[in-house]
């Protein structure tokens, strides 16, 4: 049985792989990246073995890289949530993406 790939999401794969190379190249941080169903990405900066601080830090490495500005949202029970979203073309395929990040106080 074969299984086709929307093709929004094989280009997105393409364009993260490129994302991947840029970043690395630039020396940036790992993120967590997932391929949406409409192929958008999300590079997402939480972590449980890095602080908060170190999150924020990857997030906005990452913000300055694809040039978009980072913003923050503060709930009820005092965690951080960062967001900066970003459309850009990367060798001729459009990307289109948030990065996200979401900071726990210290317990």
């Amino acid at each position: 049985m074969s299984v086709a790939v929307d093709l929004p999401q094989q280009h997105a794969h393409q364009a993260l792989q490129r994302l991947l190379a840029a970043g690395a190249a630039a020396g940036l941080p790992a993120l967590q990246w997932t391929i949406g169903e409409d192929g958008r990405l999300t590079g997402d900066a939480t972590g449980l073995t890095r602080t908060a601080e170190q999150q924020r830090a990857d997030l906005e490495a990452w913000a300055r890289h694809l040039r978009v500005m980072v913003r923050r949202t503060d709930d009820d029970l005092g965690a951080v949530h960062l967001r900066a979203t970003f459309r850009r073309r990367v060798q001729g395929v459009e990307l289109r993406g948030r990065l996200v990040a979401t900071l726990f106080p210290a317990v």
